[in-house]
């Protein structure tokens, strides 16, 4: 139900236009009664666009058979003057083929006035306000959209990314002007000329498998600059799709991250080199280290007092420490050093079997995306439990789906961690042996934001539950 405020300013601006002076008086009197509409009358269509020169109105009225310009042409002479007030009939002698052709011309409204026709104002009323109350709307809407067309023009010229849009073909059909700071031309050199211009021969498979995504996808590629060289970009795309839902074409945005590549590929070389160094010096180290050991051992064959050979087990004692940190050093620097991929767990932990557990393997069907040395975390995890869990005869993993993500567990039925331990057992060197298992696992998990924490109750045994988010895991034969 429509509700106006009575004030004449608020009220509804009507121009009536009708060649009847009766039918213009009583058209007032009856639309004027309740104060919602103020009426402005007119006997023809000339004398109704002289009076729409000098005053403003929110809906036209007009019968269809008047002398001179009947209400159609009349219509049509607004549309033409580019007058988009609202319009609506009030025709005495209507058919159905004048209705179509009022439609057609652009009208809102067709009422005949055939039967009582204090009954007709009623509904010539109702029609008004909802024809003001939609044009109103529409209005609204209209000054929503442009407000919302600057905001967007000015994000997307102000924007230190390019905004772009290209069709299936791969042509380039808008870009911003961003795209005058990322390579040096002006836009206009892009429109209309296929991205293959542009871009290196090398990357332009990469780009083409993006234009067949029908979903959100990314790409980086190198593109020459009008300096000439080469500059890395990166681009987030969505694609567009029309009213069949098939793909026509994408739209997104384009960012240079050429100064990133060129530190990833600095940092690339600095740490190939760190690690050449650092394993011609552990090896050597190594070297000289097993050397020593062996004349320990042959200085222990002879008769030496019981003094010496203390002092000798602590000197062997500290060479195999060193051998450990040595060891440890290395699988750290394995750490990260190969690019993650998708693991079966199950079999993972199958490798981990030993003859003095029971072993549980519930992880059937899961696939984790994890670093290659994912193995070597399940490996820790079962060596905690020889190492530490004494009266431990059984290990159970299983997994649990949760609504972010997938939770792992490891249970043995061991004595378990104390409280004021469970945070300490991930820290480097705590433990009975090296200290270096939890640390390596923890370390190793994290690399593909994958968490683990001790949470079983002292006594009953330990409780390894690692946390794999949503996107990291995938359940075999699951949508």
């Amino acid at each position: 139900m429509m509700v106006f405020d009575n004030s004449s300013s608020s009220k509804i601006r009507v121009l009536f236009v009708d060649d009847d002076e009766d039918i213009l008086m009583i058209s007032k009197l009856s639309l004027e009664k309740d104060g919602i509409m103020v009426i402005t009358t007119a006997t023809s269509a000339a004398e109704a666009m002289k009076i729409m020169e000098i005053r403003n109105f929110d809906v036209v009225v007009s019968d269809y058979y008047m002398p001179g310009i009947n209400g159609i042409d009349f219509l049509k002479q607004l549309r033409n003057k580019n007058d988009l007030t609202p319009f609506a009939f009030f025709t005495g002698r209507g058919n159905e083929r004048l209705a179509i052709e009022a439609i057609n011309s652009g009208a809102n409204g067709y009422l005949e006035k055939g039967g009582i026709l204090i009954n007709r104002f009623e509904d010539l009323s109702k029609s008004i306000q909802r024809i003001f109350s939609d044009n109103k709307k529409e209005k609204q809407l209209q000054e929503q959209l442009k407000i919302n067309e600057r905001k967007y023009r000015l994000l997307v010229e102000n924007s230190h990314d390019a905004i772009f849009t290209i069709d299936q073909k791969g042509i380039i059909t808008f870009v911003s002007q961003s795209w005058r700071s990322l390579v040096g031309r002006s836009p206009t050199e892009a429109i209309g000329r296929s991205f293959e211009e542009f871009i290196h021969p090398d990357d332009v498979e990469a780009c083409k498998k993006m234009l067949n995504q029908s979903k959100e996808s990314s790409v980086e590629y190198r593109i020459r600059h009008i300096d000439g060289s080469w500059r890395w970009h990166h681009v987030n795309a969505t694609a567009l799709m029309d009213g069949n839902n098939i793909v026509v074409g994408h739209e997104g945005s384009v960012s240079d991250v050429t100064y990133f590549k060129e530190m990833e590929c600095n940092l690339r070389m600095l740490n190939k080199k760190l690690k050449l160094i650092s394993s011609i010096t552990r090896h050597d180290v190594f070297n000289h280290l097993t050397a020593g050991m062996i004349y320990l051992d042959l200085v222990r064959s002879d008769n030496l007092s019981p003094e010496q050979v203390e002092d000798l087990d602590k000197a062997f004692l500290a060479m195999q420490r060193i051998k450990s940190q040595i060891d440890f050093a290395k699988t750290y620097e394995d750490i990260g050093s190969e690019n993650p991929r998708w693991e079966i767990v199950s079999d993972l932990i199958l490798r981990t079997e030993n003859e003095n557990i029971i072993l549980k393997n519930n992880c059937y069907g899961l696939l984790v995306y994890a670093d290659p040395m994912l193995a070597k975390c399940f490996h820790n995890l079962m060596d905690n439990t020889l190492r530490h869990s004494i009266r431990a005869t059984e290990v159970c993993v299983r997994y649990e789906i949760k609504d972010n993500g997938v939770v792992i567990v490891w249970e043995d039925n061991g004595i378990g961690v104390q409280n004021d331990k469970k945070e300490k057992i991930f820290e480097r060197g705590f433990g009975e042996n090296t200290g270096m298992g939890l640390f390596l696992t923890k370390e190793i998990l994290a690399i593909t934001g994958i968490m683990i924490h001790e949470t079983g109750v002292p006594e009953k045994g330990a409780r390894f539950e690692i946390f794999v988010p949503k996107k990291n895991y995938i359940i075999k034969g699951s949508d």
